[in-house]
Formats: C-alpha cells, structure tokens, sequence
C-alpha cells in the first residue's frame, strides 16, 4: 500500500481506536527479520551513506537515519513511496513517516526485532569509523 494513501485513510476515517489498530497492524508484514538479511540491508544502507569530499569520506549519520528508517517501513511493512518500490534513500519518505506520526504507531508492534537492528546498525557505523582511523 501506497504510504501516502495510508496516512490519508487514518487522516480522514474517524474511526475507533480498535479500527485503527486493525488498520495500523494490517500493514506489518512481519517481525523478524533473519540476522544476514539485516547484515546485508544495513551494508547497503551505511554504502548509501557514505560521503566523499575534499577531506575523505565519512558517514552522513543524517542520511543513515533517514535511509535506516526508511528501510525498517519496507522491509517489515507492506508501504511503499510508489508500486513496487523499494527505493530507501527518499528523504520524502522519511518527512511523510516522521510528520504524520506512523512511526509512533508501527515501531512499537514491529518490537525488539527493531533493538537489534539500531543495535547492528550503530555497531556497523562503529566499525567503519575504527577501519578508517586504522587506515590513516
């Protein structure tokens, strides 16, 4: 389901808080993801976040934040930006999730899957930045 249509539905419906937490949990696909499936989203996310310019690369921790939260609505949700789209580097994305509030209402029941993921994610960055330091 489009994102944006989703929004607008929990927008527009008044609806009892029992309806929208059939609605909300419908859109969950799942809430586990296999510990190399994380490994190698989270890979794609920190390549993604990689800036080079005149002093080197580093990691845009905005960007990553963007591109992690994001890549959580897709992998363990049925939302998307566009049909059939899996593009997790869209910063309106990020604004609709963060603005309409659906973050507060979808991390929650996705559960500890999530702690570990951050937990993969920050230990990732970590990693990056002592293999850089060790390079220098």
């Amino acid at each position: 389901m489009l994102i944006t249509e989703f929004v607008k539905q929990l927008d527009e419906l008044s609806i009892s808080s029992a309806v929208k937490d059939k609605l909300i949990s419908e859109r969950i696909k799942r809430k586990y993801m296999p510990v190399m499936e994380k490994k190698e989203k989270l890979n794609i996310i920190l390549q993604k976040s990689i800036i080079e310019d005149n002093e080197g690369k580093y990691i845009d921790t905005i960007f990553n934040e963007i591109y992690f939260i994001n890549m959580i609505f897709l992998s363990y949700t049925d939302l998307t930006m566009k049909p059939n789209d899996d593009d997790f580097t869209s910063p309106l994305m990020y604004d609709i999730i963060k603005s309409s509030g659906i973050d507060e209402e979808i991390l929650p029941r996705i559960g500890k899957d999530l702690l570990e993921y951050r937990f993969m994610n920050e230990q990732l960055i970590s990693t990056w930045e002592k293999r850089k330091e060790v390079i220098r």
